[in-house]
């Protein structure tokens, strides 16, 4: 297994592990314990998605996201806001999946990925760790990216029959501590 990474959490069995050594990441699961030092990776990055969320413009949700590659190394950081460049979002509200959402803000996890793919970074067989969990839409583009695997905080309150799906199809999504 080499190149294989633990991520997860202590309170959940079995471990995932991401396997990125065939030079595209597949997630895989494997029994144990993880480590202090691995118990520690998450937890930092999920403080930094923490920190990232505090630079979101939307009044509505402040998420923060961070994409780190299979030794942990940040490949970017993202939060939910408007588009680079524009006015802080004033939110169009509109209906999608029965719920009010706002249309001009960018999610996290999206602005996560554009700014790995401004900086020239590839996010092929990364990690996400996200304050919350992505809603459908951000958790097709994580997939669909090559990001293989997203662990948050904080459920979503939107519909989550994509994210079932990305999941029947190996795709790890999983809430940590869960």
């Amino acid at each position: 297994m080499s190149g294989a990474r633990w991520i997860g959490d202590a309170s959940s069995a079995p471990m995932s592990f991401v396997d990125v050594s065939a030079g595209q990441g597949v997630a895989i699961q494997v029994a144990g314990q993880p480590t202090p030092r691995e118990r520690l990776r998450l937890s930092v990055a999920l403080e930094m998605a923490r920190a990232a969320s505090r630079l979101a413009t939307c009044p509505r949700k402040a998420v923060g996201c961070v994409i780190v590659d299979s030794t942990w190394t940040t490949i970017a950081t993202g939060y939910n806001g408007a588009p680079r460049g524009l006015k802080h979002c004033g939110c169009t509200m509109v209906e999608v999946g029965g719920r009010p959402s706002c249309v001009r803000a960018v999610h996290a996890e999206a602005n996560a990925i554009y700014s790995a793919a401004r900086a020239g970074r590839s996010v092929v067989g990364a990690i996400a760790i996200s304050t919350c969990r992505p809603c459908e839409r951000c958790a097709v583009a994580l997939y669909q990216a090559g990001v293989v695997a997203c662990w948050y905080d904080e459920p979503y309150e939107g519909r989550e029959e994509i994210v079932d799906e990305l999941r029947a199809a190996g795709w790890t999504c999983e809430r940590i501590g869960a």
